[in-house]
């Protein structure tokens, strides 16, 4: 007889401390039903995902059909609370002029062969479980009732044997036999997670959590060890981050909510025997988040001698009276108020403001204790710090940013160099923190390679202004042998010249105001390397990129 391959799929639903399991059983192969020429009986197999059975009469080749399938229950906890089970399947066609018909469904012996007791015993004088009316090809059928679910109850740990006949033996009803589209569906709630069966049919899977907060980290997966592989985790990393997996859990931490959200984690395992997959789960949780407490300020900026008022938001519960505790972390804060759910502070000097607070949650959720904090408030003029790639690139585009925490609402950018901003100019104003610069091409050399740009950022205190230095990525570079000549040229002979030398950083490294003559490089204190040098005869600038090896 051919391997058993039996798929289970198992999907638990836990919405609100609520859990559901749901299991997909594939049926036991290779036997699906007999089929009836004559006086002579043959099997319906399973063959391969292909493989479609058929009930009633097939008047194409004069054959009577009737259905088998055989279920192994064993992955079903024996105190688990069946609450719906149902037979899935998918209805096919072959074109013929008779199909339709009405699917019923009984409760068999086991069938190992097709002989004539074997197709009586298809048509036993059992109960009918559930029936269903099939007038077309395609269709998805669910038979179910409750007889099909206290038979499923009465066989849990064991194998339930089931058969399909046609209500109207004329007609004629086909469906697939593939793993997709024919399986018992069996939904319930886990009882003390005991299981029937070998120990690989056992499992018992963790349930989420009752009250999750964003924050907050969680474990599922498997409650100890399981004889299941867990082959594949999927969630959403926009909701999750991720902090470790073992053999059969993973914990992961639920990314800030601002308000309460449900969100899914799927885990997907398997139990195989001689390398032949046995049992397949598909386990699905689903649970709201609920978002963290946090604190908003009345405002972002304020001036010398202002106040800021800090509100707690996002509370799902009451707070009891003297249950929050506000904390000042900055010197330049002096609480003038507070209560339970704000607290305001007079703000000076220019700088950041810190802001924290103990909160003491009571709600349906039950009792929570959080730790909240709020660094997004600037007192004073802005402070201008420019920020961009360490190192720029001819004919690219470049972004430059300033931080806005100090509440900008005008940035006004220029620049000195060889580029323009998007306006293809070298000034612009935005009422964003960053800007796009297009770089030009290589220059030649002595054309310049070093680039500054300028922000000066006004808020509701003020306007302060800062720069900053860049340095292209070089191009060319002249050898050792011509420095010297190239420092100094004919022109600045009996003439004083300043000189400024900068490292490829754009960092200066030395200057001397006060050159006469010719300058040797390799009396300087400067290390081997690329260096740009900048001469000034107090009427016009020319910069070198150079290479100094002793």
């Amino acid at each position: 007889m051919k391997k058993i391959l039996l798929m289970v799929f198992a999907i638990c639903l836990c919405l609100s401390g609520f859990s559901q399991i749901k299991l997909e059983i594939t049926p036991t192969k290779p036997i699906g039903g007999i089929k009836k020429e004559s006086s002579s009986y043959t099997t319906q197999d399973f063959v391969n995902e292909q493989s479609d059975f058929f009930l009633g009469h097939d008047t194409k080749r004069d054959t009577h059909g009737r259905g088998y399938l055989q279920f192994d229950l064993r992955s079903i906890p024996l105190k688990a609370n069946i609450t719906s089970v149902s037979l899935k399947l998918r209805t096919v066609s072959y074109g013929e002029s008779n199909y339709g018909g009405t699917i019923i469904l009984k409760q068999c012996g086991a069938i190992q062969k097709a002989g004539e007791f074997e197709w009586i015993t298809l048509d036993g004088p059992g109960p009918i479980l559930a029936r269903q009316n099939v007038s077309t090809s395609g269709q998805s059928i669910s038979l179910s009732g409750p007889l099909l679910k206290s038979a499923v109850e009465s066989e849990k740990g064991r194998s339930l044997y089931l058969s399909l006949l046609n209500e109207v033996p004329s007609k004629i009803i086909r469906y697939s036999g593939g793993i997709i589209n024919l399986y018992l569906e069996v939904i319930y709630t886990e009882g003390d997670g005991s299981s029937g069966g070998s120990t690989g049919s056992s499992f018992k899977i963790l349930e989420a959590p009752l009250n999750q907060y964003s924050g907050d980290e969680l474990t599922l997966g498997y409650a100890g060890t399981s004889a299941y592989t867990v082959k594949k985790w999927e969630y959403d990393p926009n909701e999750f981050s991720e902090i470790r997996r073992t053999s059969w859990t993973i914990t992961l931490v639920p990314k800030t909510k601002k308000w309460s959200q449900r969100v899914t984690v799927k885990m997907t395992a398997e139990y195989k025997d001689l390398y032949i997959i046995k049992h397949r789960q598909i386990a699905e949780w689903s649970f709201p988040v609920y978002g963290r407490p946090y604190i908003v300020p009345s405002s972002y900026c304020e001036c010398e001698g202002g106040t800021v008022r800090y509100n707690i938001e996002n509370i799902s519960g009451a707070i009891g009276n003297g249950r929050t505790v506000w904390m000042s972390n900055s010197p330049n804060m002096t609480l003038i108020s507070s209560n339970d759910m704000s607290a305001t502070y007079r703000v000076s000097g220019n700088q950041a403001c810190s802001v924290s607070a103990r909160v003491e949650q009571s709600s349906d959720k039950g009792h929570r204790t959080f730790d909240i904090d709020n660094n997004q408030v600037w007192v004073g003029k802005p402070n201008v710090d420019i920020t961009g790639p360490s190192r720029l690139n001819y004919n690219s585009t470049h972004t430059f940013y300033v931080s806005n925490l100090a509440g900008g609402t005008q940035y006004s950018w220029r620049l000195i160099g060889n580029g323009v901003f998007t306006n293809g100019t070298n000034r612009i104003s935005t009422t964003v923190p960053q800007v796009e610069v297009r770089t030009g091409s290589d220059p030649e050399p002595g054309t310049g390679s070093l680039f500054k740009i300028y922000c000066d950022i006004t808020n509701k205190c003020g306007t302060s202004s800062g720069t900053r230095q860049f340095m292209f990525v070089m191009g060319g570079l002249r050898s050792a042998s011509t420095i010297i000549s190239d420092v100094t040229d004919n022109k600045y002979e009996n003439t004083t010249y300043s000189i400024r030398i900068y490292d490829i950083s754009g960092k200066m490294v030395y200057t001397n105001s006060k050159v006469t003559g010719e300058l040797d490089l390799r009396s300087t204190s400067l290390y081997d390397g690329i260096y740009i040098i900048e001469k000034y005869d107090g009427k016009n600038v020319t910069r070198d990129k150079v290479m100094l090896k002793r």
